[in-house]
């Protein structure tokens, strides 16, 4: 246990941990499971991580992902396979103690302390707070000691990571060549050989629409196509119905009316504080105290307290003249609270110690402390329980009512809830309905469905989420030539419009060979000539799409070679240079320094991999209940 931190809470500065450092506070959210307890994740070497120890962290990670993303935090958590993440880190983790140690890494109880000391959520007026820290540690079920040994293993696996990366160098001709991939432009004219000004085209016979739509089949294939009777169930169906009790109102008041209804009584202070470290002699405790008297003395005789407190002060809060703000009974240790509670407005303290030091406290505001009465906050209140109300009806009724459906039938379930069956279909995924808007998101989940199949399209409580069984599908097909005979002809002639555009555009570009070739040659065929400007990084060019052969002959182009073909594809642009350039040139500074900073990331996760991989080579993982990384566990 860190006896001087416990003793002398607020004699440390705070201090910026390493960047690589996380060091944060998680409440701990309780999470039930079926495991036992004793039931072990994995052996990493000879350390086992309990299946509860991942739950409980799995669950935090889910916490934070709700608080962000809602009701698609599920879908989410599946997409990014929150389940192996949180896993593989709690093994790296520990892979990374177990190398510490054998390594001799050590941390010492001052940087334990420091880092404690600062993170904000112990501060109290911008301080680092001791009974703050005891409070909000006990409220979580841990003890100073378990987590100052968590801060522990937190600082030792990041000094172990910071001694493997302490080798990276990016050089500055890295860095100046990433400078210029990112920020270098190239600025052009560009015209583009248009298929569709090409008029000259034979109309293609029999034989060669038949081969285009045999060779081509997936261009005329019907998906597959499905319909369906639904009906949508909304919040305001549970709003019209749900009721919440004067007792329900009542009772919420009662279980949260000193937290939220409640505003205790608060005193504004300054003080004066002398510091008594543990080591002191009792002559020196009272060389203190003395000393203190007599700055007591100059007080109520007058002086400026202020001013008083910026030069004996021995705390943070001498540089604002001691002032400790506003607080309430609780924010303080008993000892000040005690005292600075029993004053008035003005009154100046007899010397009151704590286990902080000697003080000397003035009173220079007041708050009384109010209550909401129940029928200030009846209505709020109602609209809480009814919304979380409806929001657990709409949750039940997703669960359920697919499986209803399916065997009780959709007409049967509508009018047990008084809902209108609608009609839908036939339909595929390019189907927009004027009710529903795109199909694309119902047609992806149908996919799967079967004839007589019930399911829900989950949208959202205020549009309704569409609950639907389905009545007919149809498999996929290919569509008959004779159906299809307008677009196989129109494709084909397409592809042949093209076929001769790329054919001219060989022939013209030796004969353009500047800028008045240029646009004397896109004037007399009446081509639109268009200007860009992009980096080697972009993906896209405005205006000509993804094209990777576009963007490889624009960099190759100078005042010295001014002019150049692009072919990809079936299509082919003549291009003509114009300039090259760094926008913003004022910032080049700063963005190379970002550049390096990505690039010095980039390096450092790629060493630590393989770090990982080195150390799962000397320390056996050994995973005894892989069920637990499953998605749908």
């Amino acid at each position: 246990m860190l006896t001087t931190l416990r003793n002398h809470s607020q004699s440390w500065l705070i201090k910026v941990m390493l960047g690589m450092i996380v060091v944060t506070f998680i409440i701990s959210f309780g999470i039930g499971t079926f495991s036992n307890p004793k039931e072990v994740m994995v052996r990493v070497g000879k350390t086992e991580i309990m299946v509860n120890e991942f739950l409980r962290r799995y669950q935090r990670e889910m916490d934070r992902i709700q608080q962000q993303y809602g009701k698609d935090a599920d879908q989410i958590a599946r997409q990014m396979n929150l389940r192996q993440q949180v896993f593989d880190n709690m093994v790296n983790r520990e892979l990374f103690l177990q190398d510490a140690a054998e390594k001799g890494i050590l941390i010492d109880d001052r940087e334990v302390r420091d880092a404690v000391q600062s993170q904000t959520t112990f501060f109290v007026n911008e301080k680092f707070d001791f009974p703050t820290y005891r409070s909000i540690l006990l409220q979580n079920n841990l003890t100073p000691k378990s987590y100052e040994e968590l801060i522990r293993e937190d600082l030792t696996v990041s000094r172990q990571q910071k001694i493997i990366g302490s080798g990276i160098i990016i050089s500055p001709l890295q860095v100046d060549q990433h400078y210029r991939t990112e920020k270098e432009k190239v600025e052009v004219d560009y015209f583009m050989f248009d298929p569709a000004k090409i008029k000259d085209v034979p109309a293609p016979g029999e034989e060669a629409l038949k081969e285009y739509y045999d060779q081509n089949p997936k261009m005329f294939t019907q998906d597959e196509q499905f319909t369906l009777e639904y009906f949508i169930l909304d919040s305001k169906h549970f709003e019209d119905t749900t009721s919440i009790s004067e007792r329900a109102l009542r009772r919420h008041y009662e279980r949260n009316l000193e937290t939220e209804f409640t505003s205790p009584p608060q005193v504004k202070a300054s003080h004066i504080l002398k510091k008594l470290p543990k080591d002191l002699t009792e002559d020196q405790v009272a060389a203190k105290k003395k000393e203190l008297e007599e700055i007591l003395v100059k007080a109520r005789a007058g002086e400026d307290f202020a001013g008083l407190a910026k030069k004996h002060s021995e705390d943070m809060s001498k540089d604002k003249g001691g002032d400790l703000g506003f607080f309430k009974r609780e924010d303080m240790v008993p000892e000040f609270s005690t005292a600075a509670f029993s004053m008035q407005k003005g009154q100046i303290s007899d010397i009151v110690r704590s286990q902080f030091g000697f003080h000397i406290i003035k009173v220079t505001d007041s708050r009384e402390g109010s209550v909401k009465s129940f029928e200030e906050v009846k209505g709020p209140i109602e609209q809480i329980l009814k919304s979380s109300r409806v929001d657990n009806l709409m949750e039940r009724e997703l669960k359920q009512l697919p499986n209803r459906i399916a065997s009780e039938g959709l007409e049967a379930v509508a009018t047990g809830l008084g809902k209108k069956v609608l009609k839908l279909g036939p339909f595929d995924g390019t189907k927009v309905d004027s009710a529903l808007g795109s199909l694309r998101p119902l047609y992806s989940q149908i996919r799967r469905k079967n004839t007589g199949d019930g399911g829900a399209w989950q949208r959202n409580p205020i549009q309704g989420h569409v609950f639907y069984q389905v009545r007919e599908k149809k498999e996929s097909f290919v569509k008959p030539l004779e159906q299809v005979r307008g677009e196989v002809l129109s494709r084909l002639q397409m592809d042949e419009r093209r076929k001769a555009a790329l054919e001219e555009a060989r022939k013209a570009f030796p004969g353009i060979t500047g800028a008045n070739e240029f646009t004397g040659y896109s004037k007399s065929k009446g081509l639109e000539v268009k200007t860009v400007a992009f980096t080697s990084a972009d993906r896209n060019i405005e205006g000509v799409g993804f094209n990777s052969e576009f963007k490889k002959i624009a960099f190759t182009l100078s005042g010295e070679k001014p002019v150049g073909l692009s072919i990809k594809g079936m299509q082919a642009h003549v291009m003509l240079f114009k300039r090259r350039f760094y926008q913003d040139q004022d910032k080049a500074e700063q963005e190379k320094k970002e550049i390096r900073e990505r690039l010095e990331n980039e390096l450092r996760r790629y060493v630590l991999e393989k770090e990982i991989a080195r150390l799962k080579k000397n320390i056996t993982v050994d995973i005894l209940a892989p069920e637990y990384l499953s998605q749908g566990s």
